[in-house]
């Protein structure tokens, strides 16, 4: 009877590695945020939409360098092109965050001074509904390397196996399958053409 109940105890244990092995894999080679590019499967960039994603984004600020990062809401988002010629040749990232509020620009700010080795410039654009304390940061803000209380660990152990994590990629898949992208090449948020 005890070998029994370790047979079936090894067959679920190993069931259970088996799932979320295939969840992790999965989750690594759609890589719905765009942060594991070693190992995603570059023919679904055009239907990942990262440059929503605070996840994406503070990844991107973590891991490349930039001489000017722009700070701001949907609005900057939306509205500034990294590569105008304005900026010269400089290289711009777009730190833009929809439904931002102050404290999330401290945050990204600080995460910008901390990581970027380069940078000249930090810019902020602020509005009014920036300064609305009512404003509560969304849900992918304490999963990104934006918040305070955010770890390493924590952060790719939830971008691996989390279920919000699967649905993302599972949404990647679908706009795939139709052929439907993210986002329109060219286009940002606010539906500019980029030229």
């Amino acid at each position: 009877m005890k070998e029994l109940y370790r047979r079936y105890n090894r067959m679920f244990f190993g069931l259970v590695v088996l799932v979320l092995g295939a969840l992790a894999a999965a989750n690594l080679v759609i890589d719905p945020y765009g942060i594991y590019p070693a190992t995603a499967w570059e023919s679904l960039s055009p239907y990942r939409s990262t440059e929503v994603s605070r996840v994406a984004k503070s990844k991107m600020l973590k891991d490349r360098q930039f001489e000017i990062v722009v700070l701001g809401s949907s609005r900057a988002n939306g509205g500034i092109d990294e590569k105008a010629s304005a900026w010269r040749g400089a290289s711009v990232f777009n730190c833009g965050l929809p439904a931002g509020n102050m404290e999330e620009f401290l945050h990204s700010g600080r995460l910008a001074l901390e990581e970027q080795k380069h940078l000249r410039e930090l810019i902020l654009f602020a509005d009014f509904f920036t300064f609305n304390d009512r404003r509560a940061p969304l849900a992918d803000y304490p999963v990104s390397f934006f918040s305070p209380t955010s770890n390493w660990a924590e952060f790719h152990l939830d971008k691996l196996f989390s279920e919000s994590t699967f649905s993302r990629s599972r949404r990647v898949l679908q706009l795939w399958r139709r052929k439907q992208r993210a986002r329109p090449p060219g286009h940002k948020m606010a539906g500019q053409v980029v030229k």
